[in-house]
């Protein structure tokens, strides 16, 4: 697998996103954690263009960050995502857990943060619902973009 955002469109086809989600987690993603969490169960959508303002960052250098990291070394992780994007990378769709009513970026933080540097305000996401209700809202909001 390559873990790019073709690939994934490829696998959405299929309808086998929750594959294609959970052997990025296992391996690119390095978050065995989140796919035990998600495997088997819950709802999944995508990969459809999101704008950043339904996404919510729960990683970085601000102090409110559930999972914190320092400034230098995100920026740092940043810049290199930045570099090689505008080399040409395929970036993988971020993976958003639906959590307290918000769109949280279970991964997918740092190139969030690379893409609005270089004047991004959407890119592709992939969702995980754990309620039925929560994703039929949200692909019925979608259902133009798939």
């Amino acid at each position: 697998m390559d873990f790019s955002l073709k690939e994934s469109l490829s696998y959405a086809k299929k309808d086998e996103i929750d594959k294609w989600a959970h052997e990025f987690l296992n391996n690119e993603g390095s978050n065995v954690k989140l796919s035990k969490v998600m495997n088997g169960k819950g709802y999944w959508l995508g990969p459809v263009e999101v704008p950043f303002s339904k996404l919510v960052r729960c990683c970085g250098p601000e102090k409110n960050m559930k999972f914190y990291e320092e400034k230098e070394k995100f920026y740092k992780h940043v810049e290199n995502i930045i570099k090689k994007f505008q080399e040409g990378w395929d970036m993988p769709p971020f993976i958003a857990w639906h959590l307290n009513e918000k769109l949280s970026l279970a991964d997918g933080n740092h190139r969030i943060e690379a893409l609005r540097k270089i004047g991004f305000k959407k890119y592709f996401a992939i969702m995980w619902f754990e309620k039925s209700s929560d994703f039929k809202k949200y692909k019925k909001m979608f259902d133009k973009t798939l």
